[in-house]
């Protein structure tokens, strides 16, 4: 099984787990939140399975939104559209790539691609930048003063 998915299927959701799922939602005007066990942000929710009588941990916001709108498609992710980890509301949630995630977020990757000018000032686009082999970008003209400078230390040195 694919490690973005749950052990549970689309349809009502067993009495059982019925009951304790909804008494650990607060449902507020907007955000649904999760009050019960948390990990990493995310809450989590323990699934019994009523045939063989085992647990399995899942997220609760996934293991939410499946019940009520359906799987989430292969290779995709739900996204906090309200940017609240703990929210459950389903139409707060949208599958998008784990890419599309990562650059909504307010993390480095998605702070620097942000970014339209270097530290000097430089814009960042076509002409005047290019890719290092981690994918980092770096500015041309930069580049080019830095190894200037580093010929004329060089030259200086001899």
């Amino acid at each position: 099984m694919p490690n973005n998915a749950t052990a549970v299927r689309h349809g009502p959701i067993p009495k059982a787990n019925e009951e304790r799922l909804w008494g650990q939602v607060v449902k507020t005007e907007g955000c649904w939140l999760w009050t019960a066990g948390h990990r990493l942000g995310y809450g989590v929710f323990h699934v019994r399975d009523s045939a063989s009588g085992t647990y399995s941990t899942v997220q609760a916001h996934r293991y939410i939104y499946e019940q009520l709108v359906g799987l989430v498609p292969y290779g995709l992710q739900l996204d906090h559209l309200c940017r609240n980890r703990l929210c459950v509301n389903p139409s707060h949630l949208e599958p998008v790539t784990i890419q599309q995630n990562v650059l909504r977020g307010m993390g480095l990757a998605a702070n620097n691609s942000k970014k339209t000018h270097c530290l000097r000032g430089h814009p960042f686009d076509l002409i005047n930048t290019r890719s290092t082999v981690k994918g980092k970008r770096v500015c041309r003209l930069c580049d080019r003063i830095r190894h200037q400078s580093y010929k004329q230390r060089e030259e200086g040195a001899s």
